[in-house]
């Protein structure tokens, strides 16, 4: 005997929902929230399993499938969303003005949340606040830069 050719696979279109909600991320999640994957967009299902959306090895479109008792696929994305609030200035986390510059200097320079800052560029001027690490760590806070990779 011989086997037939099969008819031509059907695809469904996903809708185009425009741009990109945010990337899935271990947190709580409700009913009918978004999230992408690799330009895909997935919507929390129902109650109670919607519990399960924010859960480790549930993460939308992973191995071997759990996921797809937890998310809906509902379309494709591009770039991101619309433009969000204006950024909001919390003085509880303000440092100020820019701390001293840091120094190389002798593991005493400094302790453990000591602020130092860095300067990224000149024009514009561009600093970066540090805060020196707890113990063991502190120890280091005057012989590494802290913007050097090592």
């Amino acid at each position: 005997g011989s086997i037939g050719p099969t008819s031509a696979p059907s695809f469904d279109e996903l809708d185009d929902v425009g741009g990109c909600p945010d990337v899935w991320s271990a947190q709580t999640y409700d009913q009918g929230d978004l999230v992408s994957f690799m330009n895909l967009v997935f919507e929390c299902t129902e109650d109670p399993l919607s519990s399960h959306c924010g859960q480790a090895g549930y993460e939308p479109n992973t191995a071997p499938g759990a996921w797809m008792i937890a998310w809906t696929v509902v379309g494709h994305c591009s770039g991101s969303i619309g433009p969000t609030g204006a950024p909001s200035f919390d003085p509880a986390n303000s440092v100020g003005g820019c701390p001293d510059e840091w120094e190389m200097g002798s593991s005493a320079s400094y302790e453990e949340g000591d602020m130092v800052s860095v300067t990224i560029s000149t024009m514009p001027l561009r600093q970066v606040a540090y805060r020196c690490n707890a113990w063991p760590l502190s120890g280091h806070c005057g012989q590494i830069s802290p913007i050097e990779d090592g």
